[in-house]
C-alpha cells in the first residue's frame, strides 16, 4: 500500500513536490491552503488530488485522508500550521523555514 501524503500549500513549489512525491512512490491524497485561497481547487483538479480542503486546519481534522504531511506555505504561515500539525503524530516535511527570524519563534 502506498503512503498517502497531504499537502498544505498550492504554490508552484508545491506542484514540484507533488511530482517528486509521486516519482518516489507516494500517493498525494489531499491538499489545502490558506482560508479563502482561490487557487487550491484548480491546483487539485490539475494535479488530480482527490480531496480538497478550504482551510489547512480542516484538513488536519481529517487525518484519515493522509499518512504524512508536507507543509509548503509562505514562512509567515508555516509556524502556525506546524504547531497544529505536530499533534497528528505523523511524519511532517516543512519545505520552507518555519519563520522569518528566530525572534518570531
Amino acid at each position: 500500500m502506498k503512503k498517502r501524503v497531504g499537502i498544505v500549500g498550492a504554490s508552484q513549489i508545491a506542484e514540484s513536490h507533488v511530482s517528486a512525491l509521486r516519482c518516489a512512490g507516494f500517493e498525494v491524497t489531499a491538499v489545502s491552503s490558506r482560508a479563502g485561497s482561490a487557487r487550491v481547487k484548480d491546483f487539485a483538479s490539475r494535479l488530480e488530488i482527490p480531496r480538497v480542503y478550504a482551510d489547512w486546519s480542516d484538513m488536519l481534522d481529517h487525518r484519515e485522508d493522509w499518512d504524512a504531511l508536507l507543509i509548503a506555505t509562505y514562512p509567515d504561515g508555516t509556524l502556525d500550521v506546524l504547531a497544529s500539525a505536530l499533534s497528528t503524530n505523523v511524519p511532517i516535511l516543512v519545505e520552507k523555514p518555519v519563520a522569518w527570524s528566530s525572534e518570531s519563534l
